[in-house]
């Protein structure tokens, strides 16, 4: 559920006017104050006193303390899963904000966006300049795309401090560990075309060709390794399904 909350969030408060968002929220507490409280209700006649399992399940995950019953690992344990399974893939989207911050600072011209509102400043006399419907589009599916990839970020704020360590508590954010890639490739593709081929040599159809053949380039090592890591798996651990099969 937590991964879903800042896209959640940004549905609600972008594709519903004010006055149903108000009663969308209040209907949502309604339902889950009566639901806990038919939860708690039924509970209490079979514990003999009041409790809530989604609570206690919360403050469990939250807290963080008793896990260590079922083992400890250092924090090198989910770098070394995150690199067996998706090898390079899990740095490509890690370092995703890095590279929107690189190119956000750039303009089309290739001077820095902060020089130009700098110099804006100094010269009052002259009006800001207008944006384009294009450059707000672009603005906007920027903030979009950074929401969709802040769960992952989200989560390995909550799951790498835990000391009880399993590779399946990754298994949520490999999604957005696959969406964070390929978008950190097309950005590595853009700021590459923006300094080595000029707009009016290159038409938007060739850049969006050469970007998605760079990219199946920039992927081949990936998909061969994990191809030979599971056919690895399948030919040496297969011995139990072949005993009863």
């Amino acid at each position: 559920a937590l991964l879903f909350v800042p896209m959640g969030l940004h549905v609600l408060f972008h594709s519903y006017v004010s006055q149903t968002l108000k009663v969308m929220i209040v209907s949502t507490f309604v339902w889950i104050i009566g639901v806990q409280g038919i939860v708690m209700t039924e509970d209490y006649k079979h514990y003999g006193r009041w409790v809530s399992p989604t609570y206690n399940i919360f403050m469990y995950n939250i807290d963080g303390s008793g896990d260590e019953l079922y083992g400890v690992e250092p924090l090198s344990y989910y770098i070394k899963n995150l690199c067996l399974n998706f090898n390079y893939v899990a740095v490509l989207a890690v370092i995703f904000p890095a590279f929107s911050s690189l190119l956000e600072e750039r303009s089309p011209n290739g001077i820095s966006s902060s020089l130009l509102r700098s110099r804006s400043k100094k010269n009052k006399t002259t009006s800001p300049q207008r944006r384009t419907p294009e450059e707000k589009l672009k603005t906007q599916n920027e903030v979009t795309l950074r929401i969709l990839l802040s769960p992952l970020f989200l989560w390995f704020v909550v799951v790498l401090p835990r000391p009880h360590k399993e590779e399946r508590f990754l298994f949520p954010i490999y999604p957005l560990l696959c969406v964070g890639a390929a978008v950190t490739i097309d950005k590595i593709w853009d700021l590459l075309l923006s300094r080595l081929v000029t707009s009016s040599s290159s038409s938007k159809h060739q850049r969006m060709k050469t970007k998605l053949y760079g990219g199946l380039l920039l992927l081949l090592p990936s998909n061969i390794m994990s191809i030979s890591r599971t056919m690895a798996l399948s030919k040496y651990y297969s011995a139990p399904l072949s005993i009863y099969a």
